[in-house]
C-alpha cells in the first residue's frame, strides 16, 4: 500500500454540489425542530411569568388604593346636612383627600330606611317578626334624634 502523493494521478474535477446529505439535512431539521420547541417553551414560560408580575402589579394597585382609602377616611371624612332647607334628608360625606377640591358623595337617609323597612317586610307588608325588635330599637333611635333636634331650638319668648 502507497501513501506517495507521487503515485497517485487525478483526472477531472470533484464536483460535490450534487450530492445529497440525507442525513445531515434530517439531523439539522431535527435540531431547528427541537430549538423552536425550547423557544416556544421558553416564551410560553416567559409570558407566566410575565402575567405573574402583572397580577402582582394589580394586585399591589389595589393594596395602595386600599390604603389611600384609609389614610383618607381617618384624616379628612365629614359628613354634613347641607342641605338642610331645601333636603333634609340628604347627608353629604365630603373625602377631602380624593382629590385637589375633594369628593363628595350624597346619602339619601330616607330612601335608605325605606328600603331597609321594606326589605324586612313579610308578604303581608309587615315587619317580619324576626327583624320587629331591630326595627323598634332604630325606631326608638330616631325617636331620640329627633328629640335632640328639636330640645336644640331655642324657645321664643312669650311677652
Amino acid at each position: 500500500m502507497t501513501k506517495s502523493k507521487k503515485a497517485f494521478k487525478f483526472n477531472g474535477e470533484i464536483d460535490l454540489t450534487q450530492w445529497v446529505l440525507p442525513k445531515s439535512e434530517r439531523l439539522v431539521d431535527e435540531a431547528l425542530e427541537k430549538m423552536q420547541n425550547n423557544i416556544e417553551k421558553e416564551i410560553e414560560k416567559q409570558f407566566e411569568k410575565l402575567s405573574e408580575e402583572i397580577g402582582d402589579m394589580q394586585n399591589f394597585a389595589r393594596q395602595i388604593a386600599s390604603e389611600s382609602l384609609n389614610i383618607s377616611f381617618q384624616k379628612g371624612l365629614t359628613a354634613n346636612f347641607w342641605h338642610l332647607s331645601g333636603k333634609p334628608e340628604i347627608i353629604t360625606i365630603s373625602f377631602e383627600d380624593f382629590c385637589e377640591d375633594g369628593f363628595d358623595c350624597e346619602f339619601d337617609l330616607k330612601k335608605a330606611i325605606n328600603e331597609v323597612i321594606l326589605d324586612r317586610c313579610a308578604k303581608d307588608g309587615y315587619i317580619d317578626k324576626d327583624y320587629a325588635e331591630d326595627v323598634m330599637s332604630f325606631a326608638k333611635m330616631l325617636r331620640e334624634c329627633a328629640e335632640i333636634v328639636e330640645t336644640a331650638i331655642r324657645p321664643k319668648d312669650n311677652k
